[in-house]
């Protein structure tokens, strides 16, 4: 794995720093804007969710609470040909994602970013587009799961999502005091009940999850700060 840098974190007389990855060095990804890095990336989604922390034994409960994963994409392009599976990652302590484009070039009825599920992630400088040869469903989902479990305490900085969605660019479906700063959708398809961005609490467009199911049986409030 990459270098622990950044984010100290002192228990009595220990200092811990967060781990630094790489999806390039650590996940086998290309970031070279050609290769398909969806199987990459995917793997490196996966081992933050079981993963959570580094840390084993008597402390594990506690540094829970504040150790936290950094993923630095380096700021390179990554393209994505099926849905990435960011769902379900939930810690106590932030995880931040930073510094990477995902370039969809993937069928017509999938979400580019799937957050399903998930919960106290940070998104710092994080881009995704597809061009109109490459249209899509959604790039961005925030959604309840069926068990109640809501995509809440999200931060969103910098973000932006451009490009051909057939029905939003970015869809908050009972994402629960989320933050949005400095991010902007552009979405470039003309279909008839396609938008920039879509929030809901209640079912009023379908959304459905390739990894998760979707609770849109019941109404959910929504809070953005």
């Amino acid at each position: 794995m990459s270098v622990f840098v950044g984010f100290p974190v002192i228990i009595g007389d220990q200092t811990l720093d967060s781990p630094v990855l790489s999806p390039i060095a650590d996940f086998s990804a290309l970031g070279d804007g050609v290769g398909d890095d969806a199987t990459a990336l995917n793997a490196m989604f996966d081992f933050i969710r079981t993963s959570g922390n580094n840390v084993v034994g008597s402390e594990a409960n506690i540094l829970d609470r504040y150790v936290k994963w950094v993923i630095d994409g380096g700021g390179r392009n990554y393209v994505v040909g099926t849905s990435l599976n960011a769902t379900g990652i939930r810690n106590n302590g932030p995880i931040i994602f930073r510094n990477m484009t995902f370039i969809w070039q993937g069928g017509t009825t999938s979400n580019v970013l799937d957050l399903t599920d998930s919960r106290g992630t940070i998104w710092e400088n994080v881009h995704i587009w597809n061009t109109s040869a490459y249209p899509t469903k959604i790039g961005i989902l925030q959604a309840r799961n069926i068990t109640g479990r809501v995509a809440s305490e999200n931060t969103f900085r910098s973000c932006t999502v451009r490009g051909y969605y057939s029905i939003t660019g970015w869809m908050n479906y009972a994402s629960e005091v989320c933050t949005y700063d400095g991010c902007s959708v552009w979405n470039y398809g003309n279909d008839a009940g396609s938008y920039a961005m879509v929030l809901q609490s209640e079912p009023k467009v379908a959304v459905t999850s390739a990894y998760q199911t979707i609770d849109t049986a019941s109404e959910a409030f929504t809070i953005l700060n």
